[in-house]
């Protein structure tokens, strides 16, 4: 037996037909040969076709996601707005009740926009000369006048809405009831927020 039979070498099988000087070589072949991935048959991957489809969706997605984020925030937004103003007209209603309440005597004009109110410190606990305080719309503001012999004027609360036939003040002398029917709207770009309260206050110290 010669060494070629011993080492196995048959020139004639094509499995052992690389020389030993380019075994290395002829093995990578061998594996190129053998594998379909390495040949290029088993990649796959997307066409333009498809990944311009797939961008589309994508944008289409983002699209949607960020219309409805703008949505819930210009919701919130609008809802802490009408929270504001609904809070700035409860507090202007109760300051306006609280003076009348403390009031001696209470005169309204018929339009309803002006409440004079008189105020005598010994019905309150205190001495002292009585004064006079007057509240009136002006220019869609409620202005605060606490002495009428006095011109400062303060600003109770703005953006107020008086519609026809709407009477901010309305003073029942036989009941010694005043109605307060107080409108708020703010108009911004987006949207129109508007609050409305009316209460009835006593006038206790009225007699």
């Amino acid at each position: 037996m010669n060494r070629a039979a011993k080492k196995g070498f048959t020139p004639l099988d094509p499995e052992s037909s690389c020389l030993r000087a380019g075994d290395e070589e002829c093995n990578l072949s061998k594996s190129i040969d053998k594998n379909p991935v390495l040949q290029g048959g088993g990649l796959t991957g997307f066409t333009l076709v498809e990944v311009l489809i797939a961008s589309a969706i994508l944008l289409f997605v983002l699209m949607a996601l960020y219309s409805t984020y703008l949505m819930l925030s210009q919701y919130v937004r609008d809802m802490s707005l009408q929270a504001v103003l609904q809070g700035r007209t409860r507090i202007a209603v109760e300051r306006m009740a609280r003076d009348i309440r403390l009031a001696s005597k209470v005169s309204c004009l018929p339009a309803g926009t002006n409440i004079t109110l008189t105020f005598d410190p010994t019905k309150m606990g205190q001495v002292g000369s009585e004064w006079i305080s007057q509240y009136r719309l002006y220019g869609g503001q409620i202005l605060f006048r606490p002495n009428v012999s006095l011109s400062k004027e303060i600003v109770v609360i703005e953006n107020v809405n008086l519609g026809a036939g709407d009477k901010l003040f309305q003073y029942d002398s036989g009941k010694k009831l005043v109605t307060i029917d107080l409108k708020i709207e703010n108009t911004s770009l987006t949207a129109t927020q508007s609050a409305r309260l009316t209460t009835i206050v006593r006038a206790r110290n009225v007699y």
